[in-house]
Order: structure tokens, then C-alpha cells, then sequence
């Protein structure tokens, strides 16, 4: 029975879990919600697959096993575009051996789950930083891999963990985002699939294995400057590949823009074949005013067409603001609250068809050092504990019950996905970044919040390119000199306009607020 009691009208019924899908094993016995009825099934093997009207699947059967992978992928290292020819490459690969397999793997960009089911078992991963949500349970012999986790609700009648509950109605649980610790959900034995391990079921035991499989070597650091003009070409080369291939995938992509360093380095990777793509930013608010003039003023400087929608932030002004609102909740399974500017924006741009994909600059914050200069760093502590996760993920100024119990959540995570076995020359904050805040918040928004609208693509989201720009010496990331060369190697034009805009909320009193917060709760035994 669907926990869903909104009157939806007809033409709504499908913006629920929107672009989504679940993996069921045959003959489970479930009720499926009545909004299902218009999604796709595909029986692949041992599995049935529901798949939204507007998600993609593609598969592939040899012998006793299946390939398959759910929305869209490329490669700029081999310039693959289409992704039959994608899953033929890869089993190809993994036919040699595992490691080519994931080798391949890393090499791929997109917006995708994919897996490998045989007669014994089914195992599946996410792209690069889990910008498809992926979540999995065993429930009474009953396998779910699903994009949403409200959908372990609807076929189980799951209902919120004791945890959950009270960290929602925690004072400072929406300061960072509406999203989870460790690879938590809502429910009791669902978890999240983490960015960079694979999850296996066993059929016949329904046993589950947690494999990490990157970083699975050191990472090749640059040490000299003739090093690392090499790394920029290199780098380079990777996003004009990613953007050609973009441009040739889809009929009417989109890039959006602001004045930041992550969208500017976009703008400037797409040279040579500005014609390919269209140009937009917008305004719901000041702060978007900010970024949206930035933009215009960028791409006049390289003689780019730039559209500005200037959307009103009044909710009373959309008719199906009240559905839409319902729905985003619904979506996200009511772990968070969207803000009145996004569920306008969301209503707004469902309504619009100027593009069929959005280019979107996520993922490149992890390259950026982002911890060293949210917390006013030159050097982060050497090792990850449960405790400095905890102060990464939310502030807990008070109720130190819930954050030992948060401790707890993030010392099974790291045990569980092996992270420290695995670290490497990593920074541990880096892929604190890259696995907790876009895995879970970045994949939670734009899974079941920003697809509301329209598809989105990110190239940045690449492990390999990830890799390149990890290997940069830390203090050309945490100074954006990394960016900012990359910038002038593919566009000098735009660097040339010297126009940086930066979050109005990361001012220098809240760094040292922040810093002192993650300093002492640290260090408290309590």
C-alpha cells in the first residue's frame, strides 16, 4: 500500500521518482504503487527491471550472464559515446580479469548504475560520485537495488529507524544538507551503494559483499613544475574529449554557468565548439543575481550567447507549486525540506524546452581541497576517525547522545567499505568529499530534486580525471591555481576577464568558526 496520499492528478503521476528504477529478483512478492504501472519492465535474467518512461536501460546477454547499466555514459579515454558499445568493451574486459574490468570502469563519465548478474548472483556500482543514488536491502528473501529508497517503503512497508527520526528533528540537522551519515537510509538494513565499491548479492544465500575497488593503488603525485604542465595538457585534453563527445550525445545540451572557478573551467574546456552548445544561468535570488551577471559577463567577453531566466521565487505565482513541493518531499523520502527557490526553479524549468540535457560543474569541488578551506587548513589531520567524520557531516554543538551514536554510524562505514586499507596517498578528506557529501548529497539532489526537470550530465564525474587532478601538489588545489591554469591553457580569454565569484556564505568569520568547532569537538572524549 503506497504511502503516498497527495491528490496527484493524472499528468503529475509520473514526476514521482523521476528518471528512477529498481531491480527486483523474479517472484518477489510485492505490491507494486499504482504510479508503476506506466514504467517499463524488462526481465533480465533472474531479475525484473522497472524502469521510469524517461530513465534509460541498456543490457547486454551472453552466454549465462548480463551487463546492463541504467542512464547514460561515455568515454573520453577511448572516445566511446553510445553505451551498447560501452557494455560491450567492458565485458570484454572483464573477461580478461576483474581489475581490467574496473580499470575500465574508472575510465567512464555519466550518470549511471551498473552491474553484471550471472545465475549465482547480481553485484552493481555507481558512476564516479554516485550521481545516480543507489540503495540495496535483502528484505525476507526479497533482493532491492533501487534509485530511491522511499521505494523500500512502498514494496515493504519499511518505516523510519529510531536514528533517523531523531536526527531529523535535530536542531542543526539542515546545516550542510538534507542527507545521511555513513551509507545509512532511512529504513533499518537498506544502505546506500557508496561511490568506489561494489556491491554483490548471492542468490540462493542472499548473502551481500562489499567490494572497494578504488583508489586500488597510490596515486603517481606530481612533483615538478614541467610535471605538472604536462598534467594540465593531460587534464585538458580529458574535458575537450568529455565536451566533443557531450555535444555529439545529445541534440540540445546546455551548459549552466555562474562566475565560480568550476563552471568557468567548463565554459573554457568547450573552445573550438562553442556553437555546439547554448549558455544559460538564473535568478531566484540575490546571491543568483550575483552569478548570473558574472556569467553574462564571461561569455560576452568570448562572444557566446548567454540566456538569463529570471524566475519569480513567489510560490503562489505556480499553480502545481503545492504538488510539486509534495512530490520533491516524496522523492527524497522526507529526509529533507526543499527550499521555496528550488521547488520554483524545479516547477519553472519542468515547463521549459530549450534543452534536453544540462551540463552540470558538480564533482569538481573534490580536486579543490574543499575541507582545507572550509575549515582554514594548510594540513588536515593525518588519519580518518569516526569522530572527525561526525564534525565533517554535521555540527553537534549539543545532544552528544546522538553524535556517539553518529560515531558509531561512521566507524561501521569505514570498517565496511574497507576505506583505510584503501587510502593509499589519498587525502582522506578529499574522499570524504567525494564518497559522503556528493555521494549522498550530491546524488540524493540531483537524483530526486534537479531530474525533476530535465536530464543532467557532469564531466567531471570521471575517476580518472579525478586522478589526474588529485595528483596536483595540494596547495595548487587549495589555492584554485590548478583551476585557474587550466583556465588560461584552454581559454585565456576567459581568465583575462578576472571575474570570480565566491559563495557569500563562505565568509572568513565562518572559517574560523568552523575551524574551531572541528578542532575541539575532535579532541573531546565525550
Amino acid at each position: 500500500m503506497s504511502n503516498f496520499n497527495a491528490n496527484i492528478s493524472l499528468n503529475k503521476l509520473d514526476k514521482l521518482c523521476e528518471r528512477g528504477f529498481f531491480i527486483l529478483n523474479q517472484g518477489a512478492n510485492v505490491e507494486l504503487p499504482e504510479y508503476i504501472n506506466s514504467w517499463k519492465k524488462i526481465d533480465i535474467l533472474n531479475f525484473s527491471f522497472y524502469i521510469h518512461p524517461r530513465q534509460s536501460l541498456f543490457y547486454k546477454i551472453e552466454d549465462s550472464s548480463a551487463y546492463f547499466l541504467i542512464g547514460h555514459a561515455y568515454n573520453p579515454f577511448s572516445n566511446t559515446i553510445f553505451e551498447d558499445v560501452i557494455l560491450n568493451e567492458w565485458s570484454i574486459a572483464d573477461k580478461n580479469s576483474k581489475e581490467d574490468a574496473f580499470d575500465y570502469i574508472n575510465s567512464l563519465t555519466g550518470l549511471f548504475l551498473m552491474g553484471k548478474i550471472t545465475d549465482e548472483r547480481i553485484s552493481v556500482l555507481l558512476d564516479c560520485a554516485g550521481m545516480v543514488s543507489g540503495y540495496y536491502s535483502v528484505i525476507d528473501n526479497n533482493i532491492l537495488i533501487s534509485s530511491h529508497t522511499v521505494m523500500f517503503s512502498e514494496l515493504f512497508g519499511l518505516k523510519t529507524s529510531a536514528y533517523v527520526k531523531k536526527l531529523l528533528k535535530y536542531k542543526f540537522y539542515s546545516l550542510y544538507g538534507a542527507f545521511l551519515p555513513g551509507d545509512i537510509t532511512p529504513y533499518d538494513n537498506v544502505f546506500r551503494i557508496v561511490p568506489n565499491t561494489e556491491v554483490t548479492i548471492t542468490l540462493n544465500t542472499f548473502d551481500i559483499r562489499i567490494n572497494r575497488f578504488y583508489p586500488n593503488k597510490a596515486i603517481e603525485s606530481i612533483t615538478s613544475e614541467d610535471e605538472y604542465k604536462k598534467q594540465l595538457e593531460r587534464i585538458a585534453d580529458v574535458f575537450k574529449k568529455s565536451m566533443l563527445l557531450t555535444a555529439e550525445k545529445w541534440k540540445r545540451p546546455a551548459i549552466s554557468l555562474t562566475g565560480g572557478m568550476d563552471s568557468k573551467t567548463t565554459l573554457a574546456s568547450v573552445n573550438d565548439i562553442y556553437d555546439k552548445f547554448s549558455y544559460f544561468s538564473y535568478i531566484t535570488s540575490k546571491a543568483e543575481k550575483l552569478d548570473a551577471d558574472a556569467a553574462k559577463s564571461i561569455c560576452k567577453a568570448i562572444e557566446v550567447e548567454h540566456k538569463i531566466y529570471d524566475i519569480s521565487p513567489i510560490a503562489s505565482e505556480y499553480a502545481d507549486f503545492e504538488t510539486t513541493k509534495t512530490i520533491l518531499q516524496y522523492n527524497m523520502d522526507y529526509i529533507g525540506r526543499n527550499n521555496v527557490n528550488d521547488i520554483c526553479k524545479r516547477e519553472y524549468f519542468s515547463n521549459i524546452d530549450d534543452f534536453d540535457v544540462e551540463v552540470k560543474s558538480w564533482v569538481s569541488e573534490i580536486a579543490r581541497a574543499n575541507y582545507y578551506k572550509k575549515f582554514g587548513k594548510k594540513k588536515m589531520p593525518k588519519n580518518i576517525t569516526p569522530r572527525r567524520c561526525s564534525c565533517m557531516y554535521k555540527i553537534f554543538l549539543y545532544n552528544r547522545k546522538l553524535l556517539r551514536y553518529t560515531d558509531k554510524i561512521f566507524a561501521e562505514y569505514i570498517s565496511k567499505t574497507d576505506f583505510e586499507n584503501h587510502i593509499f596517498n589519498y587525502d582522506w578528506s578529499d574522499l570524504f568529499l567525494w564518497e559522503i557529501r556528493y555521494g549522498s548529497w550530491g546524488g540524493l539532489v540531483i537524483t530526486s530534486e534537479h531530474k525533476y526537470s530535465y536530464d543532467i550530465t557532469i564531466p567531471y564525474n570521471n575517476r580518472k580525471l579525478l586522478e589526474l587532478m588529485l595528483a596536483v601538489p595540494l596547495e595548487k588545489r587549495r589555492k584554485d591555481i590548478l583551476h585557474n591554469d587550466l583556465i588560461k591553457i584552454m581559454n585565456s580569454k576567459i581568465f583575462e576577464t578576472g571575474i570570480n565569484i565566491v559563495n557569500l556564505n563562505e565568509t572568513k568569520l565562518r572559517e574560523i568558526c568552523e575551524k574551531c568547532y572541528f578542532n575541539i569537538n575532535t579532541h573531546l572524549p565525550f
